[in-house]
Formats: C-alpha cells, structure tokens, sequence
C-alpha cells in the first residue's frame, strides 16, 4: 500500500505587505489558510506594518490602512477599509522617499506602486490583504494553494480552531510559526499522533544590511527592495 502523502498546512491572519517570515512559512507549506474569520486585534498587523525611517538610522515607522468604525468583536474579513482617505498616496510617497536609493528600486519600485494604485479600489480590508499577498507570493515564486478559513466548515477558538482547520484540509503537518508557539496550548496537538506539528523560526535568514538598520517585524517590500529575495 503506497505510503499517504504528507499534506503540509500552514494558518495565518491576512495581514497588510507581511513581514518576510509570513512568507517564508508559505514557501514551505502545500495549503496556505487565510485565518479571515476571527477577531481582528487592534495591535496586530492585520492592518498595519513598519518600514525603516526615511531620514533616521535605526528607526522606524508604521504604515496604517485607514479602517471605518467597528465593533470590538468584529472579524477581520467583516473590516472595511475608509476609503475617504487618501492612504495609498501616502504611503507611495513614503516608499519612494524611503527606497529610492535601495538596491533593487528599479526592479521592484514600480511593481511596488502598481500594487498600491490597485488597493486603492478595495473596500474589505481582508480582500486587499489577500490580494496584496498573493501577488508578493507570485513574485517569490511561492506556488502553495491559497484558501480562506471562512470558505471552510469548521469552528473553534484560538489554536483549537486551527487544529480542527488542519484535521478538515486532511493535514498531515502543521507548520507553526514562532509566535503562535507561544499561545498553542490546546492538547490535542500533542494526543493526535497522525499530525506533524512543525515549528519553525525565520530568524537566522535575516542578517542586518549594512547600515544595520533592519528589524524584525518589517515589510517583506523592505527585504525585497534592499536585498532582493527571502534568505
């Protein structure tokens, strides 16, 4: 009997231009989950990301997607986006002024703009997340199948939730990043043997540029434009 095969699943918040790591996780899974349907965290990324400092070595800053009013409890894929406000001409700007001058500007600079002047029609922020990723993940080559929790007949809180996401997708490894390592709790990880659970650290590809300015926590568009690719 021909051995099943290992169907790696990999689960994350839609979060606004991830940092590399998010990215990274997907390169190494066969079904990426966009985790759409749980609330969204005002601290999280979901709908914001730092950059370096234009003008301050060393420093950061936020990019912020303006978001209209909304409930506490409300899921991220029920977000919308206000469109009132101008953000992407912002935030085009402060690329540019930013980037300019890195490495692969010319290679990646207008690709960069274009992705922008597209969000600019969105209303749903999770929509434009999900766009926004999967044209990052076309340009690193990452050819993973790409689903929305929310299309999925399953239920649960926190890392039970993902659990049973997995066990419906028929997953047979779990690639976990390291900050959901820290509040993976739920026992059933542990007693269901016919999972992988695989934990995974992005930390040692990243090495500082030479101004020493990178951080965790930025942009994949930073790596790209300074350094080119994920590693």
């Amino acid at each position: 009997m021909a051995e099943k095969e290992q169907v790696k699943i990999a689960i994350h918040q839609p979060n606004f231009l991830p940092w590399p790591g998010y990215f990274y996780k997907m390169s190494l899974c066969d079904v990426f989950v966009f985790l759409d349907d749980v609330q969204i965290n005002r601290r999280s990324y979901t709908q914001r990301v730092k950059i370096r400092h234009q003008s301050i070595s060393g420093k950061d800053r936020w990019l912020s997607v303006p978001i209209k009013k909304h409930p506490e409890k409300t899921l991220i894929n029920k977000i919308q986006i206000d469109t009132t406000k101008n953000w992407t001409d912002k935030h085009r700007k402060l690329f540019q002024n930013t980037y300019c001058n890195a490495k692969n500007w010319e290679m990646y600079g207008s690709w960069m703009n274009e992705l922008l002047d597209a969000s600019s029609k969105y209303t749903s922020l999770s929509e434009m997340n999900i766009s926004l990723i999967k044209a990052i993940a076309e340009k690193l080559d990452i050819k993973c199948k790409m689903i929305r929790s929310s299309a999925l007949p399953v239920k649960g809180k926190a890392d039970t939730y993902t659990y049973w996401i997995v066990k419906h997708l028929n997953g047979m490894a779990y690639i976990r990043g390291k900050g959901e390592q820290q509040y993976a709790k739920d026992p059933a990880w542990q007693n269901d043997q016919t999972i992988e659970v695989m934990n995974i650290d992005y930390d040692p590809f990243l090495k500082n540029d030479t101004s020493g300015t990178w951080k965790n926590g930025y942009s994949v568009i930073d790596l790209l434009l300074t350094k080119g690719n994920l590693f």
